[in-house]
Order: structure tokens, then sequence, then C-alpha cells
């Protein structure tokens, strides 16, 4: 399981509403080869698992992406250039 804290649950929650996403759509994490991982619009899929704040949908992750990150912890933090995401994984 991926464990999100609750400053980077608040940056989600702070992108989805600048991107104003319609009713069933939330932030889904991607990998972007070449790039590394994003961000992206998309709707719930059968196997994903949802990080949920209230009611709301916050963060997508589609198996592929789970049982990769298993145990990570997706945490958020301040740069230069603003918020931004930061993932980490203890080694096993």
């Amino acid at each position: 399981m991926i464990t999100i804290t609750e400053k980077a649950t608040e940056e989600l929650k702070s992108i989805q509403q600048s991107q104003g996403l319609a009713e069933g759509q939330a932030l889904r994490l991607v990998w972007q080869p070449g790039m590394g991982f994003g961000l992206a619009i998309d709707e719930v899929q059968q196997d994903d698992q949802v990080v949920r704040s209230g009611e709301d949908d916050v963060l997508l992750i589609g198996t592929d992406i789970a049982d990769a990150l298993d145990g990570a912890t997706i945490d958020s933090e301040e740069s230069p250039e603003g918020a931004r995401l930061i993932i980490s994984k203890q080694a096993a």
C-alpha cells in the first residue's frame, strides 16, 4: 500500500480545485517514460487504489504503479518553483 501524507493530500486537493475537474474525475498517478511520475485527469478504474479525503477522490493509482510503489510514501514539499510531490520508498 502507498501512504499519502496529509500535506500531500492537501496539495492534491488544491491541484484538483485549480483544474476544475468534472464530477467523477480525479488525479491519476502516471508513469511517463523518460520523465518519471506525473499526474493526469482520469476516472476511477475497477482495480485502482483510491486515496480519499472526506468524500472526495484525490488520487487514483493503477495496480501496475501501486505494485511497483508498494510501501512508498507520497509527501509534498516546497521548492523555489512551488509545491511539489515527492515519492520516497525505503529499501527493503
